[in-house]
């Protein structure tokens, strides 16, 4: 072994012993299908890989190249043509220096977001995966990655080396090589050129399929990928984008240290968090940890606002969701009492599930088994149960929200569990949920069709009521509870990021309820003075009873549905468009950040939703800018 093997062994030896998760790169999957990923590191190369590619192409092999930026500057046709033929280009720095050796911060940042920028100029979208040069990392490289995979790998040809041979490499890539490994190659030695037609007809004689990281990554996730480079540079500098990324600016004070603090309180049961079994207990742990996971994953926490290291939490996010995951009952629990089967759990497995998705590659094997048989254990709840319906009760007690947040679940289970068997049964209940949810009197026998079905073939009752409202708690209208009973804004951006296409029912009535904020008249008597729309110019909230009035000061919920009513256009028939309340509504949030006075005081109920909502806002812009929101038609009645 040559002294530059040693190092390397003795490098990727040290990094395999890492502890902490954010400090982990793949070498390999498990996963029960045949595959195999073949990487080719330092091109493209002008001479080698156009016979590479050429081999791939005739023996149907689908290859990872991580590549550097220079060289796709020098000759961006070649990568084009690595793209077009099926093939994933990675990143591996701009001039494939050793990072951490650099010791500095910017330089790395320099190195990786360069290449991340010639990408895009060059194939139309920059890298979702990272190598670095002699699998060499550092605390800078992971603060730069920002959560992208870093990948090293299982088998290391070592084709760089003067030792090596075309029959080296064979053996190396070949003999012990089985379904999961990650080979990693280089495009630049001839005697790799040499040695790869028969390490390919070797590895398909073992039975395995040669394709790319990602889809190496997505068998053995069992779940969708989510697609991060959808989002591009972000929302754009149109009104809605600055307002979205303002209040997300004001909005996070303490939320990190009120977090960790949390944290730091919870019972612990065999080195696992035991958060409880009720609402009080499981859903602020669930949502928040989603909410901080996803700020990091998009480069949105701000440390000096929120009151807490990035790295802290990040370091604790896993323990999160493998803590909530085995204390439900699909899992065994933890301590006295497991969660799950009751009111609401469904929504909080959502919760759950979607934290895990955000931070999948981050999380074990066994932390994958939990969190899918949570999920799939809350979401078959619901093949065989109807939704529950309020009818006339609907002006005191809705079962809109509850429809809601089941249907998020199960919903999030059809678009997470690729190939589950019950994918497709998930997504009928969901459509099924969700129309259930909004649906009011005149729609119960409606033959309109909704994805691909008449509406009076899938409502057992309504939520809502002729005047596109609902009550609870006593008190009708009730503004909260109407904006809950339809607005998923996660489901929507989730859906988008996996490439599935949400069901017409997300939407279902989103016109009309909008309007009913907007312009419907609620006189007074028999409502309190002085009557009037809920929707006030001044950007106040106008509560038509005397019950939780205090739940006017919610504005994310007004704010969001204001962004999701201008994205998809349900606020078409409104005499005021949604543009212009989003702008208001928003300006009284930062108001009262900054301690201005507002026509309605903000209510401070769980203060982290401020910045979870302007978060979602944020991502549902930003999609949009960028021609990934795929559009859901805003149906339901419209007079």
């Amino acid at each position: 072994m040559t002294t530059r093997t040693a190092t390397l062994v003795a490098m990727v030896m040290a990094i395999r012993c890492t502890t902490s998760w954010a400090q982990t790169p793949v070498e390999r999957v498990e996963t029960e299908q045949q595959l195999v990923a073949i990487t080719i590191d330092d091109g493209p190369h002008p001479v080698n890989t156009p016979k590479l590619l050429e081999l791939f192409k005739k023996n149907d092999v689908k290859a990872t190249f991580f590549v550097i930026g220079r060289s796709v500057k020098r000759d961006p046709e070649l990568a084009k043509r690595m793209l077009a033929e099926g093939h994933e280009l990675g990143n591996h720095t701009l001039t494939h220096a050793d990072l951490a050796k650099l010791g500095d911060l910017e330089k790395v940042r320099k190195e990786i977001e360069e290449t991340q920028r010639i990408l895009k100029e060059t194939i139309g979208k920059p890298a979702v995966l990272f190598r670095a040069p002699f699998l060499s990392h550092d605390e800078n490289v992971w603060t730069v990655l920002k959560g992208m995979p870093s990948i090293n790998a299982s088998r290391l040809t070592t084709d760089w080396s003067g030792d090596s041979t075309a029959q080296s490499i064979f053996d190396e890539a070949t003999k012990e090589t089985k379904a999961g490994d990650i080979v990693l190659m280089h495009s630049w030695p001839n005697k790799t050129i040499e040695a790869m037609p028969r390490i390919i007809k070797a590895l398909q004689a073992k039975g395995l399929k040669l394709v790319t990281v990602s889809e190496l990554l997505a068998a053995a996730q069992k779940i969708r990928p989510l697609d991060w480079s959808m989002l591009g540079d972000g929302p754009g500098n149109d009104e809605l984008a600055a307002v979205c990324t303002s209040v997300m600016a004001h909005s996070q004070n303490g939320m990190g240290k009120a977090w960790l603090e949390r944290i730091a309180k919870t019972k612990r049961v065999d080195g696992l968090l035991d958060f409880g079994h009720i609402e009080k207990h499981i859903r602020p742990a669930a949502h928040s940890s989603r909410t901080l996971a996803l700020a990091l994953r998009l480069g949105h926490y701000r440390a000096d606002k929120a009151g807490a290291n990035a790295s802290e939490i990040e370091m604790l996010l896993p323990l999160v969701v493998r803590s909530l995951a085995k204390d439900h009952k699909a899992n065994g629990g933890l301590g006295d009492r497991a969660w799950g089967d009751q009111w609401q759990s469904a929504m909080w497995a959502a919760q759950t599930a979607q934290l895990a998705w955000i931070i999948w590659d981050r999380l074990t094997t066994d932390d994958h088994k939990l969190v899918v048989a949570m999920l799939a254990h809350e979401a078959d709840r619901f093949l065989k149960k109807a939704p529950p319906t309020s009818n006339a009760a609907s002006v005191n007690d809705t079962k809109g929200e509850e429809n809601a947040w089941n249907a998020s679940c199960i919903m999030t289970a059809s678009i997470m569990l690729i190939n589950h068997p019950h994918e497709k049964a998930w997504r009928e209940r969901a459509i099924v949920y969700y129309l259930n949810a909004v649906a009011t009197p005149q729609d119960v026998n409606s033959k309109r069709v909704v994805d691909g079905k008449p509406l009076s073939e899938r409502l057992v009752g309504y939520c809502i009521t002729a005047d596109y409202a609902v009550g609870n708690h006593g008190a009708y209208p009730h503004p909260g509870y109407t904006a809950s009973s339809y607005l998923d804004t996660r489901m929507l951006f989730f859906s988008a990021l996996a490439g599935v296409q949400p069901p017409e029912a997300i939407l279902y009535n989103a016109t009309p309820i909008y309007r009913m904020f907007v312009d419907h008249q609620w006189t007074a008597p028999p409502y309190i003075k002085p009557g009037g729309s809920i929707y006030k110019d001044d950007g106040g909230i106008y509560w038509p009873t005397k019950k939780e009035k205090q739940r006017a000061g919610r504005y994310y919920k007004w704010f969001s549905q204001d962004v999701l009513a201008a994205t998809y256009g349900f606020d078409a028939t409104c005499s005021t468009k949604a543009t212009h309340w989003a702008k208001l509504h928003g300006q009284v949030m930062i108001d009262a950040f900054n301690g201005k006075p507002t026509p309605t005081k903000l209510e401070s109920y769980r203060k982290i939703a401020f910045f979870k909502n302007a978060l979602s806002c944020y991502l549902i812009r930003t999609l949009h800018a960028n021609k990934h929101l795929v559009p859901v038609r805003a149906l339901g009645a419209d007079k």
